[in-house]
């Protein structure tokens, strides 16, 4: 099975499963043994993830991951890892369970894990609603100068 969504002929993403189960009342599609690839403006591959199972729901294009996720987004450097994630279309978010464990490794060094995950597509701002901890590795000095301005 494989679902691409495209927009102004370009793929906006793609979902490819080893099985699907179609409910058209439900307007649903449930997946097992899932990958999934985000691409860019340029028609590139930006984020490529797999999880156990998933849930696509046709009507909004909001999908639910579960089992063994793992993603890497290029862009970002990161992969980050969980059992549970929420994708809403409308919102351009991403959410993990309240009391669902997250784990974000970044190609820098930097690891951070927490629960109540939550990310936004368009900003790219991470929170956590939960407890947070781990290592941040800075980068570059206008990060050590942000980060300063943050802390005051």
């Amino acid at each position: 099975f494989t679902h691409t969504s495209v927009k102004n002929g370009l793929p906006v993403f793609r979902l490819s499963a080893g099985k699907a189960y179609i409910y058209n009342k439900k307007e649903e599609t449930r997946l097992t043994d899932v990958l999934f690839q985000e691409y860019d403006d340029n028609g590139d591959v930006s984020t490529e993830g797999r999880a156990d199972e998933a849930v696509f729901f046709t009507q909004t294009e909001d999908a639910e991951f579960w089992g063994n996720l793992l993603f890497y987004s290029t862009s970002e450097e990161a992969s980050f890892s969980t059992a549970y994630l929420y994708w809403s279309d409308n919102e351009k978010t991403l959410k993990g369970q309240e009391d669902s464990l997250v784990l974000i490794q970044k190609d820098s060094g930097t690891e951070i894990r927490g629960t109540g995950f939550e990310t936004e597509a368009r900003t790219r701002i991470v929170t956590f609603a939960g407890s947070v901890s781990g290592s941040y590795v800075l980068e570059d000095e206008e990060e050590e100068e942000a980060i300063e301005q943050f802390v005051e």
